[in-house]
């Protein structure tokens, strides 16, 4: 269930970000206050965090800092689904869909593509 607005991370996105950081706890020998001082953020804050209780804790800059610290996207962290990564393959299909749909619609001629070319690598 999502928090109200303005009042942070989603449940799911805070209880995400929790099993993460809860993952390279014990590389600090399981002790928050290492953890935290390696990574630059107080031991409250990473506390609230683990506690799933990231609205409190992990702010713009907090996420910044694990994102270094983790080398993970602030997407992974939080369980973001991925975004369209590979634009190029992304918008290849939806032109192909686009275009099946209209032909199928009989929208428009074959012969005329509705969409431009996509934009050749060669120069």
């Amino acid at each position: 269930m999502a928090r109200e607005k303005g009042t942070g991370l989603t449940d799911d996105q805070a209880d995400h970000l929790a099993k993460v950081l809860a993952a390279f706890l014990p590389q600090f020998g399981n002790k928050q206050t290492v953890m935290a001082r390696a990574w630059g953020i107080s031991q409250p804050q990473l506390s609230q965090i683990l506690m799933g209780a990231a609205g409190k804790g992990a702010g713009v800059a907090v996420l910044c800092r694990l994102r270094t610290h983790t080398q993970m996207s602030i997407d992974d962290l939080l369980g973001l689904p991925p975004l369209a990564r590979d634009r190029a393959a992304f918008d290849d299909r939806i032109r192909a869909s686009v275009e099946k749909a209209l032909d199928d619609l009989g929208a428009r001629p074959a012969s005329r593509p509705l969409l431009p070319p996509k934009p050749s690598k060669e120069r």
